[in-house]
């Protein structure tokens, strides 16, 4: 997938143009100053609006191009396959957020990723899912909701 990175106050997501739709609603959601892993990031429009609200960001993405995009709002992008991907060069507990924004449809096995990535968020911290309109039925699974002991998560799922 290729986004441009244009957001204006007219267009603020490029990709999710509606100030209700799914990824302004993650930018609400995440806060300020807070250490974001964004998976997924594509070319950080996501980014670009937490930046401004003092996030410090770390993106993973596969697509080269779009990485290179995103390194304009993130500190760090790490262009990788995050099912492939074995570990990040952060501690555990290192991030107050992680988000997987339109991601997890794509994986073939994203209650294995969500586990994965489970490790590098604080004990506090949030994680934050959106998913499109898609068949919902293998993400409610018990399977999927057991492999998720968070305190806080926040599920997103967008009605077209």
């Amino acid at each position: 997938m290729k986004y441009a990175l244009n957001p204006s106050p007219q267009n603020p997501s490029p990709q999710n143009p509606s100030p209700h739709g799914s990824h302004m609603k993650i930018i609400s959601l995440v806060g300020e100053n807070k250490k974001v892993l964004d998976v997924g990031c594509a070319s950080g429009y996501i980014g670009e609006h937490l930046k401004k609200k003092g996030c410090s960001l770390v993106g993973i993405e596969i697509d080269k191009e779009c990485a290179e995009i995103a390194k304009r709002a993130y500190e760090d992008v790490i262009i990788a396959d995050v099912e492939k991907l074995e570990a990040i060069s952060y501690p555990e507990h290192f991030f107050d957020v992680i988000i997987f924004a339109d991601i997890l449809e794509h994986l073939k096995n994203p209650s294995e990723t969500l586990i994965k990535f489970k490790k590098y968020l604080k004990k506090d911290g949030a994680v934050i899912v959106s998913l499109p309109n898609i068949d919902r039925s293998r993400f409610a699974s018990d399977s999927f909701s057991a492999s998720l002991t968070m305190k806080r998560s926040v599920y997103l799922i967008e009605h077209t």
